[in-house]
């Protein structure tokens, strides 16, 4: 057992999968009959286990699924219930400020009220993002 509620070589070809899907050759390919659907169920069954819902892994490979497919809201929505369990984690931060730039100065904010430790000042993190 995973510890996710799925045997372990089910749910080390989800992760396979997914870590796939993050460099792009594969969330191109699902099709629209409701894969997508099974595997946002997966991800909500899995961050909501007791070992999941502390697996920053986890919350973020759920969060670039999503964006993957063009749901930027519901990602968002992700980002902040992932806060709420793993907030000292400082990768979904720069995850999330990776995937909505519009919103960073929101996310430094967040960050330094975690007590996260920011080593650029925001305005040669404005100036990165210009380019």
């Amino acid at each position: 057992d995973s510890g996710l509620g799925f045997p372990l070589h089910i749910s080390l070809s989800f992760l396979g999968w997914c870590v796939r899907a993050d460099f792009g050759d594969v969330h191109s390919t699902i099709p629209e009959n409701g894969l997508s659907n099974r595997i946002r169920v997966l991800f909500e069954h899995a961050v909501e286990s007791d070992n999941g819902t502390h697996c920053p892994l986890l919350w973020r490979l759920y969060m670039h699924f999503l964006v993957s497919q063009g749901d930027a809201d519901r990602s968002r929505g992700i980002f902040y219930r992932a806060l709420q369990h793993i907030p000292w984690v400082k990768g979904l931060y720069m995850d999330a400020v990776a995937h909505f730039p519009e919103r960073v100065q929101e996310y430094m904010d967040l960050m330094t009220e975690k007590e996260l430790r920011l080593r650029v000042p925001m305005e040669e993190v404005d100036v990165l993002l210009e380019d």
